[in-house]
């Protein structure tokens, strides 16, 4: 014990900057930031995880980023939305949507980083208690040492209770499979293939075709509550069940997810000191009604590491217009009370308006424009009810 301590005690760091978490938002602000060059800040990015695995995959409508593109495993110029009794293709060949694993984001992030001497990665190194600041320097005890800095960008989810801190959880478990057949079309994503309508949850199979004969299969659950692996195991084992059709196949790899949709109030640890800033999954980076974090984050990413770099002040995401964060609150809080109906709505929002409107409202690129046609698109009575009910209460 005594010689922990002393390791502790003694295996002292000083840089610019350090960076708690080194996922997607800590390893993108590490990307930026050593494309700066010598202007980089000395930083050190911290992460407890010993290795780096192929365990998860990001999506995103893209058209223009050439870096995120080229990186991408596949692209689709057209998704599907499907109920029992509805189904609309969406054509999204302007903007693809497009995936990339973890596998191949790590490699280029890490690669990245490396290139910068000014950057370092501290792998299986935990942090000890609260970061403390002292004359103006953060002090932060890890189980590799103490680091100091006049910076913190804190990536750490921070916890939020399943039953009120979150308007809904999207849970979610999926498996890369690979079969004999060739049995998938690659040219269509399924982005929703709603179950039967209940008044538990929301539920919905996604598809991403790989090859003819390989593809990522997940059942996804809006829900109030978060859901566990083994809640969505017989519903994954349906699905693909369904896509198979009974054939032979052999699983790559498995992922799981849980993502809180629509956090009402973030703690106040999110306003500390200017030097201390909150990013990534649960401070803001993933969009309240849909989950998707990935464009958001690199937006984020380039903007701080441009602060950093003029020596200001690390900043945080930027807030959602004032409409956006209406729109997204009310939808959620209408499918929460309401699970039942979402299915239609989905349907009603993919099949009426103009796809390029749609993939910038997803992409929270929409227009004022854009923002009217979702609202004129889905019907009226769920919403009335909703903001009466508000407003009795």
């Amino acid at each position: 014990m005594s010689q922990n301590h002393d390791r502790l005690k003694y295996m002292k760091t000083d840089v610019d900057l350090i960076i708690i978490g080194a996922g997607c938002a800590g390893l993108s602000l590490g990307m930026q930031l050593s494309a700066m060059g010598e202007n980089s800040p000395k930083t050190v990015l911290i992460d407890p995880r010993k290795s780096y695995q192929n365990d998860r995959t990001w999506c995103f409508w893209s058209s223009e980023n050439k870096t995120w593109n080229n990186i991408a495993n596949h692209h689709w110029n057209q998704f599907l939305v499907k109920t029992s009794a509805q189904s609309v293709v969406v054509d999204c060949s302007f903007a693809p949507y497009r995936v990339i694993s973890a596998r191949d984001f790590y490699d280029h992030v890490l690669a990245a980083i490396s290139s910068n001497t000014a950057l370092e990665i501290k792998t299986d190194t935990t942090v000890i208690g609260n970061p403390k600041l002292i004359n103006g320097k953060w002090y932060v005890h890890t189980s590799n040492g103490e680091f100091n800095a006049k910076t913190i960008v804190d990536t750490r989810p921070f916890p939020v209770d399943p039953q009120s801190g979150a308007t809904l959880w999207q849970s979610f478990l999926g498996c890369e499979i690979e079969s004999i057949d060739p049995i998938f079309d690659p040219c269509i994503a399924h982005l929703m293939n709603f179950c039967d309508a209940n008044n538990d949850y929301v539920g919905f199979t996604y598809l991403l075709p790989l090859t003819p004969s390989r593809a990522l299969i997940e059942f996804t659950v809006f829900a109030e509550r978060p859901y566990c692996a083994l809640q969505l195991q017989g519903h994954l084992g349906d699905s693909i069940l369904q896509y198979t059709q009974g054939g032979s196949y052999k699983v790559n790899r498995t992922e799981i997810g849980l993502i809180p949709m629509g956090i009402p109030n973030y703690p106040k640890q999110l306003k500390m000191e200017k030097t201390y800033v909150f990013a990534g999954l649960t401070a803001g980076a993933a969009r309240p009604a849909t989950g998707y974090a990935f464009q958001r984050i690199q937006i984020w990413a380039k903007e701080c590491a441009i602060s950093l770099c003029q020596n200001q002040h690390p900043i945080g995401h930027c807030k959602d217009k004032v409409l956006l964060k209406t729109m997204d609150a009310i939808f959620l809080k209408v499918i929460r009370d309401n699970p039942k109906l979402a299915p239609d709505l989905f349907i009603s929002l993919f099949s009426k308006v103009k796809s390029q409107q749609l993939v910038r409202f997803l992409s929270d690129q929409g227009n004022l424009f854009d923002y009217l046609s979702v609202i004129n698109a889905l019907p009226p009575a769920p919403f009335i009810k909703h903001l009466l009910k508000r407003h009795r209460t």
